[in-house]
């Protein structure tokens, strides 16, 4: 079964494989899918799911078994909290990133000490049961939750912050505590303000004489600027609302493509390994030549 992961699912999956049995952990590749995961919740910093076995006439199992997967994260502690928001409170574009609802990739530095990392690089930092015979751990069925959970970190990854035991939005509320989280804070809620303003519409219709009626297939002498302005010509003066619009739109914004950043990185109609965001950024950029 072919599982296509992005940058956090790859980076959940490869932590895995540095702390436990890469070869076994593999075999969970084919137990992920849905006709295998009959159920998958995620609260906290547990993951409980039901996976389907299969029928094996050699151990007597006769019929379809469902077995009980419970996965549990250690909760980082709280003086690591501190460090972390200390050390993000230093660095403007990763604490912008976490106010457009991102995980920032390099978030793991933020972490670096003595066996301790974000992701579950240690075998303490991680712990699966299964209900199913194997006794070697991870199980398949583990395995095909671990890999279940990396799809969903692919389309949510602030959920590994939650599964590290900090509620996303007490992180936000401890980051603006701090000067500078406060000033981005704000920046960012302006810009969000703006995006949801309706713009002012103002159409002028030329007043054509009976000797200048439009005929059936006659192109008119405009441009792309004239056309989305109402017939404003370049040379002339802004005025009003216009000359408001104006400066908006000449304003490079606190952060590009505000409404997709808030999908996340991996929405799920995105289907490509590549990041979404990275992919869109610069065509929703507004420092555009010419413009």
């Amino acid at each position: 079964m072919a599982i296509k992961l992005t940058w956090w699912g790859r980076q959940f999956i490869e932590a895995l494989e540095s702390q436990m049995d890469a070869g076994r952990l593999s075999r969970g590749r084919s137990y992920s899918g849905p006709q295998r995961i009959m159920e998958f919740h995620v609260e906290g910093n547990v993951v409980t799911a039901t996976v389907k076995g299969n029928i094996n006439y050699y151990f007597d199992v006769t019929e379809t078994p469902y077995y009980d997967v419970n996965i549990q994260f250690k909760p980082l502690s709280k003086a690591t909290w501190k460090r972390a928001v200390k050390c993000i409170s230093k660095r403007p574009a990763m604490m912008m990133r976490l106010f457009s609802k991102e995980l920032p990739f390099d978030i793991e530095e933020c972490f670096s000490g003595r066996n301790i990392s974000l992701l579950p690089r240690n075998p303490s930092d991680i712990k699966g049961e299964c209900s199913c015979p194997d006794w070697a751990n991870p199980c398949k069925h583990i395995a095909g939750v671990y890999f279940r959970l990396g799809e969903v970190l692919d389309r949510d990854p602030i959920r590994l912050l939650e599964l590290r035991g900090m509620d996303f939005n007490h992180l936000l509320s401890e980051l603006q505590k701090t000067p500078l989280g406060n000033a981005l804070a704000l920046s960012l809620m302006q810009e969000r303000a703006m995006a949801k303003e309706i713009m002012p519409r103002k159409w002028v219709f030329p007043e054509l004489s009976p000797k200048r009626r439009i005929r059936a297939g006659q192109r008119l002498n405009t441009d792309v600027f004239s056309f989305w302005f109402g017939g404003i010509d370049k040379g002339e003066e802004f005025s009003g609302d216009c000359l408001r619009l104006r400066k908006r739109l000449l304003t490079p914004p606190v952060a590009h493509a505000i409404h997709l950043k808030k999908e996340g990185d991996s929405p799920p109609f995105w289907q490509k390994n590549a990041s979404f965001l990275e992919a869109m950024e610069e065509v929703y950029s507004l420092k555009k030549k010419g413009f």
